[in-house]
Order: structure tokens, then C-alpha cells, then sequence
């Protein structure tokens, strides 16, 4: 029996190579063509079902989160997601090899998060962030690990190259876990090493409560942006009316009153309402405490600007989201004379 098509295997390349190896088993011609064809046509429908599976298993990660995000970049995430482009990549891989491809990228392990330069370890934190994130899932959505941050912060701190830390920010957020266990990191070593944190893009969100225990926080220009302080969760869509219109009665087995909570197939009630809100309220809380125990403000002073707006430039320096406005050269300058 031939082998599946590799990888980037033209068709017509593994259709002759499969006829050949047929007909030295005995094969008459259009036997050995109609088998191959079929057997191509049987292995790319395997992919597909493959590729769906990778790509179900993306959409729940994502949709099954809370985030310090914007709605506008989750909905981005999702729709990137859920393209065509991704399932013709995926579609690529044989078996299990496509989660593997998902998932896995040791090469990438083995790189340092930050680099030195003149006594300074710059890390670029860009990107929409989550607790871990590797592989073609991490690069497709140009995601970075708060974990490995978390690690390559805790590294430059004990690396004796290492005399300040900069970290140059350009994230919209990201998923909620794994932040304030970096942030709780950052503050924990503060006074070890001078900390600055810095953008000249954007910093919102869960990239600011990353920021906020730095021990000073620059926007490049009047055009950066800061700030975004909430949480949110991914739309939740009853499908219920919509499956009674197509006679379809689906049952949700589950033990614990709020197991199932949300599903799409059980319509909320006002209780199921108030426990999501209630677990969006607690992270929301958790966030404005810790930054305003970071910055030295009060808790007061933080929801004063933590109502999900974004402040452009002078207006986060007047709030107090960050302390000074200067260019990234400047910004070096100051970080190494502490």
C-alpha cells in the first residue's frame, strides 16, 4: 500500500508514483488509476477532518477564556482563526502530526526572551498574549507566552550581564491567566534591578497590568496608546430557537448546578447571568487592586481610569498610567543612569 502524500506533495507527483508501485503488484493501468485517485481523494479527506479537530481545539482555547483584551482584537483572533487559510495549513498534515505542528516548537525553547544590550536586557512583548503558547497556534496569531516571559524575566534577573531591564510593549492584552503571576514576579523583584517598562505603540490591558509593577512606565509619543483596564468574555450564542426550528432537542448532561454554564444549548437564566458576571467582576477587581498596589495610588484613583478606555499620550501621563513621555533612546538614556 503506498504511503500517504507527504507534506507540500504535488498530486499528480504522488497519483504516479502510487500507479507504479500498483502496477508492480499486478494492477492493469486503470485499476491502478482509479485506486490511487481514490485512495489521494481518501487521504486529503482525513487531513481535512484532521485539520478540523486543530482547529476546533484553537477556537475552544480562545473562546473558553476570560480576557484583558479589547472586543475588537478577540474578534480579530477568532476570525483568523476560523479561515480558510488556516485549514488548508493544517490540512497539510497527516494524522496526528498536525497537532504536534499545533503545538509543539522546540527549536523555539531553546531561545532566550530577551536580549542584551549595553547591560540591558530589552524584552519586545507584542502581540495578543496568553499563559502558554507555542507552534503554529502561537506563530499563526502572532501570540507570545506569558510564561516564557515570566521565565526570561526571572533569568535576566539572576544573569549577571544583566544591570536594568527594559520592556518595550506593543499588545492590544490577552488571556487573563498567567498575568498577575508575571506581574506578582515583577514586583516581587523590584529594587534588584532598575525596571523600566515602555511603548511607543500600544499597552492596554493585560500588557498594562504586565507593565504596572515595572519601576517606571514611558509612552514614546502623543500617539501611543494606554490604558483598556477591564475584563471581558467571548460572546455567548443560545443556539436554542434556532435548533427547535430544525427539530433538533439537544440534552446536556452535567453533575453541579453551574457545570454546563454557558452552553449554547440551555438558554441563561438570570442566575447563570449573574455567575459569569460575578467571575468577570472578581478578575476585574484582582487587576485594579494589583495595579494600584504597583503604582502606589489607590484603589480609587485606578477605577477612575480602569472603565475599559484607552488614553492617548499627555491624557495617560495626566491620569497616571505612565510617568513620563520620551522617545525609546531617551527612555534607554534614563533607564541606565538609575
Amino acid at each position: 500500500m503506498p504511503a500517504p502524500p507527504r507534506k507540500g506533495e504535488k498530486k499528480a507527483d504522488w497519483i504516479s508514483k502510487c500507479i507504479a508501485q500498483l502496477r508492480n503488484e499486478g494492477k492493469d493501468q486503470d485499476q491502478a488509476v482509479a485506486q490511487c485517485n481514490s485512495m489521494y481523494d481518501q487521504h486529503m479527506k482525513k487531513r481535512r477532518k484532521n485539520a478540523e479537530g486543530c482547529m476546533k481545539l484553537m477556537m475552544d482555547i480562545i473562546a473558553n477564556r476570560f480576557w484583558a483584551m479589547s472586543k475588537a482584537e478577540c474578534d480579530s483572533l477568532l476570525s483568523t482563526l476560523h479561515s480558510k487559510t488556516t485549514l488548508d495549513i493544517l490540512a497539510a498534515f497527516d494524522d496526528f502530526e498536525a497537532f504536534f505542528f499545533l503545538f509543539d516548537d522546540p527549536e523555539k525553547e531553546k531561545e532566550k526572551v530577551y536580549k542584551i544590550e549595553e547591560g540591558t536586557a530589552i524584552f519586545t512583548i507584542e502581540g495578543p498574549l496568553m499563559k502558554k503558547a507555542k507552534g503554529f497556534f502561537a506563530r499563526l496569531l502572532g501570540i507570545q507566552s506569558v510564561d516564557d516571559l515570566r521565565a526570561g524575566f526571572i533569568e535576566a534577573m539572576g544573569d549577571p550581564e544583566v544591570k536594568t531591564i527594559f520592556n518595550q510593549f506593543s499588545s492590544p492584552g490577552g488571556q487573563v491567566d498567567g498575568i498577575l503571576d508575571y506581574a506578582e514576579t515583577v514586583f516581587k523583584y523590584r529594587g534588584t534591578k532598575p525596571v523600566m517598562a515602555f511603548t511607543d505603540d500600544h499597552m492596554a490591558s493585560a500588557a498594562y497590568w504586565m507593565a504596572a509593577p515595572a519601576d517606571y512606565i514611558v509612552a514614546g509619543n502623543e500617539t501611543t496608546t494606554v490604558g483598556s483596564i477591564g475584563v471581558i468574555a467571548n460572546p455567548h450564542f443560545d443556539v436554542t430557537e434556532a435548533l427547535k426550528r430544525d427539530g433538533i432537542k439537544p440534552y446536556v448532561f452535567k453533575a453541579g448546578k453551574y457545570k454546563a454554564v454557558p452552553s449554547r444549548f440551555v438558554p441563561l437564566s438570570q442566575d447563570d447571568i449573574n455567575y459569569i458576571q460575578g467571575l468577570l467582576d472578581h478578575m476585574y477587581t484582582a487587576m485594579v487592586d494589583s495595579i494600584a498596589k504597583y503604582r502606589g495610588v489607590s484603589v480609587e484613583s485606578v477605577l477612575n481610569m480602569a472603565d475599559g478606555k484607552i488614553f492617548v499620550g499627555s491624557t495617560a501621563l495626566d491620569v497616571g498610567l505612565v510617568d513620563e513621555i520620551m522617545t525609546k533612546e531617551d527612555a534607554l538614556k534614563k533607564l541606565r543612569s538609575s
